[in-house]
């Protein structure tokens, strides 16, 4: 806070603050300083990617599908590497699971995963709106394939496990 006082044009300062706040589960103060971001530098694609995962962890879901589309408009725009788009791909995917439009969610994760195959999580991501709409087979194959990649997260394994019960 200090050094924004001291310099807030900065924005190095703001995402610093920004990334304690989201630690701390203070999202509405961390949605505060990325909006500064955004205002400060307009046209970079994380700022409201992360902007629209502290909007997701307060369940306003529009706000956040919102700036993963802007994330990804800008994203294409400056040709971002396509790790860098695979993650914001995931990122809406998410958004898209957690509203229950599966089919969106699936759709926005197998574009993650044909842009970054070692994206563990748009695999993960994947696997759930499989195992939601009753593709178990295709879950399984989702959630192994996460693991392969990952294989310290035990989520992906629980996840997993739920597809082999149903």
């Amino acid at each position: 806070t200090n050094a924004i006082e001291l310099e807030p044009k900065t924005v190095v300062y703001y995402s610093y603050r920004a990334t304690a706040y989201y630690a701390k589960n203070l999202y509405d103060k961390a949605v505060g300083d990325y909006t500064k971001m955004i205002e400060l530098e307009p046209e970079e694609p994380n700022y409201y990617s992360n902007r629209g995962d502290a909007y997701r962890e307060m369940k306003q879901y529009k706000e956040a599908l919102k700036d993963y589309d802007k994330a990804l408009q800008l994203s294409k725009k400056r040709s971002d590497n396509d790790v860098s788009q695979s993650y914001h791909y995931n990122e809406r995917g998410w958004t898209y699971f957690l509203l229950k439009e599966y089919d969106k969610a699936i759709d926005d994760s197998d574009k993650a995963v044909k842009l970054d195959p070692q994206n563990h999580y748009a695999w993960d991501t994947r696997g759930n709106g499989y195992l939601a709409k009753g593709m178990y087979d295709k879950a399984i194959a989702d959630f192994t394939k996460a693991l392969e990649i990952y294989p310290d997260d035990p989520e992906y394994y629980k996840n997993r496990g739920n597809a082999y019960t149903k």
